[in-house]
């Protein structure tokens, strides 16, 4: 970096959440973005669900959900 050159924290400096929702889910979204304080960044990734909930259609889906789920990186510091 050269000197005098400064950067901030970026939009997300303090944290990253990331959540795997059902397809039919309304509220979190809403809710966890307003919940979340200043710094922490919040995504989703929505998986599908049939309509009808079964035992059999939860396990089905059980290897779906891996292609679904979010991957926070942690970022390091050297401040």
């Amino acid at each position: 970096m050269r000197p005098g050159i400064g950067f901030d924290g970026g939009r997300h400096h303090r944290a990253k959440l990331g959540f795997v929702l059902l397809a039919m889910d309304q509220t979190i979204e809403s809710d966890m973005a307003r919940l979340a304080p200043p710094g922490v960044g919040v995504h989703f990734s929505r998986a599908p669900m049939p309509n009808q909930v079964t035992a059999g259609n939860l396990a089905a889906m059980v290897d779906a959900l891996g292609a679904h789920r979010v991957v926070v990186a942690t970022r390091t510091s050297t401040r």
